[in-house]
């Protein structure tokens, strides 16, 4: 495997984790999340690298299919104005 490759993976992995931890220290309370700035913040910042990661292993590695709708919206939020994403809401 490219070690590019294996790189972006590690990225996509990382960024899947720490946004897992926050959700757990929020206690998965979303009234927690909307009001811990720093929280939301550092959220926000690991979807943008889940996004590019996503974005850059799709570039490389064409055979693979996004078949998740889930994906489609880590790279469509990194593809958002930054204004905009301070304002995203679920």
């Amino acid at each position: 495997m490219d070690e590019k490759l294996k790189k972006w993976l590690f990225d996509v992995l990382k960024s899947i984790q720490e946004i897992e931890d926050y959700a757990s220290q929020a206690n998965r309370n979303f009234n927690i999340f909307k009001e811990n700035r720093m929280m939301k913040r550092a959220i926000e910042r690991n979807l943008e690298i889940l996004g590019e990661a996503i974005n850059r292993i799709l570039q490389v590695e064409k055979n693979i299919e996004i078949t998740n709708l889930v994906m489609t919206f880590f790279t469509a939020f990194r593809d958002r104005p930054r204004s905009r994403r301070s304002n995203f809401q679920t």
